[in-house]
């Protein structure tokens, strides 16, 4: 706004949203997240993407630690969600690992899952046409007209 009333700063972490947004994809694993009781849950899995093509993550799975490739695990539980999602995406062709306590099962089970990240298409943002042609209906001839 220093400059003129048109112009407006945005911060890194808005920028990155604001060009996913505009190109409708992103490099990452392929899931859409959510903060449940301070876990980072699964809320649905992207059709094409890494998760969906490994087919070992669902639903409702909790993610509680992240590891870059070799590097040692992150805990998540209990971190913002925006934290979060930053260690999970990156580099399109590079591998994390997170580990997950499945839907529905103890918090002491966990098992890891690997994912090569990769361009992830989000579809539901892009605008959609469709063209209907309809045939009018044939009016029929008015009555001749009496003099």
């Amino acid at each position: 706004m220093l400059y003129d009333p048109h112009s407006q700063y945005l911060s890194p972490s808005a920028l990155e949203d604001f060009a996913i947004g505009m190109n409708n994809s992103l490099f990452g694993i392929g899931a859409v997240l959510r903060t449940e009781d301070g876990y980072c849950t699964i809320e649905q899995i992207i059709p094409g993407g890494p998760a969906d093509l490994d087919k070992r993550l669902k639903p409702n799975d909790r993610i509680v630690a992240v590891a870059q490739g070799k590097d040692d695990y992150t805990d998540i539980v209990d971190m913002k969600l925006r934290y979060a999602v930053r260690l999970i995406r990156g580099e399109k062709g590079s591998t994390v690992r997170l580990q997950v306590i499945p839907a529905g099962a103890d918090s002491s089970v966990r098992k890891e899952i690997k994912l090569v990240r990769d361009e992830v298409q989000i579809t539901s943002g892009r605008a959609k046409a469709q063209l209907i042609e309809q045939k009018k209906p044939r009016r029929p001839d008015p009555p001749p007209r009496r003099h």
